[in-house]
């Protein structure tokens, strides 16, 4: 009897088919890609991976460059400084409606730094956004199909998507976003329409060239509960990440939507979308869903 590959047991798990045993996804990559811990070079780690590296499956998450709202004429510069043992990166966006300033600071104990200014401080700053010409990026897959070659069977390779209301979300304080779809809902609506059509497009172009077969999808968890209502989540998820898992679909792909926090209220839209799976489930007191 033929050994499943890890590639065979991920695609029968995602295609709802029984595999020979539960595959298990460990989340990092195989190597250091900057966004994950490199786990592999931990000292606390080194009795486990040899067990890692032969018992789990990998799912190799990778990103393609998409441009900044999806278009290639965004002017952005930036400033780099030091203050007080901060780096603090100055960020300025020039748009043909005026500039929009953004201010990040990260210290040497924190990798990861915090957003300390955003471009968008109001409403309105969304039509700067929108104001800089569309140019389409073209999709380049070398690297991905670089990596998609050294994964062979040892797995699925997994491009990272973000949702068309991930932009919006991005362009302001979280806590501006949550009031924001309850005030400004439709102005929300009208600017990621304008991101979903850009983003379909981009991603139908990387299809084409063979981008896949999985896809993570990042997004629904910011239009959630407790933050934001199931009302919300009906009116800027549901509309545009519908379409674009049906593309994927199209394509014979699959894709997983990443999900922190509290799903009960949604996890049945999160289904209707036609998610093919769901990372991660957490229960409480992080989560408020059970496994069952």
């Amino acid at each position: 009897m033929t050994e499943t590959s890890s590639r065979e047991r991920l695609w029968a798990a995602l295609n709802g088919k029984q595999p020979d045993r539960v595959p298990i996804w460990m989340l990092y990559p195989r190597e250091r890609l900057g966004y994950y811990v490199d786990v592999h070079t931990l000292p606390s780690y080194a009795r486990i991976m040899p067990h890692i590296w032969d018992r789990t499956d990998w799912l190799d998450r990778r990103n393609i460059y998409s441009g900044s709202f999806y278009t290639a004429a965004a002017d952005i510069e930036r400033k780099v400084e030091q203050h007080d043992g901060w780096t603090v990166t100055r960020t300025v966006l020039h748009t043909p409606l005026g500039d929009l300033t953004a201010e990040h600071r990260q210290d040497e104990e924190n990798a990861s730094g915090a957003r300390t200014e955003h471009f968008c401080k109001d409403i309105a700053d969304l039509e700067k956004i929108l104001s800089i010409p569309y140019e389409p990026v073209e999709p380049d897959l070398t690297a991905f199909n670089e990596a998609k070659g050294k994964l062979g069977d040892a797995g699925l390779t997994m491009l990272g998507i973000g949702m068309p209301i991930g932009v919006a979300y991005g362009l302001t304080h979280p806590e501006t976003f949550a009031i924001w779809t309850l005030t400004e809902r439709e102005t929300l609506a009208r600017f990621t329409r304008v991101m979903f059509d850009r983003e379909y497009a981009f991603l139908k172009k990387a299809l084409d060239k063979g981008a896949g077969p999985v896809f993570f999808a990042v997004g629904t968890e910011i239009v959630a509960p407790p933050m934001c209502s199931p009302a919300a989540f009906d009116a800027l998820i549901t509309p545009f990440d519908t379409p674009l898992f049906e593309l994927i679909h199209s394509y014979g792909g699959k894709v997983l939507v990443h999900h922190h926090g509290n799903t009960d209220a949604i996890l049945e839209r999160i289904a209707d979308l036609g998610a093919d799976g769901i990372q991660p489930i957490e229960e409480p007191p992080v989560g408020d869903c059970t496994m069952a």
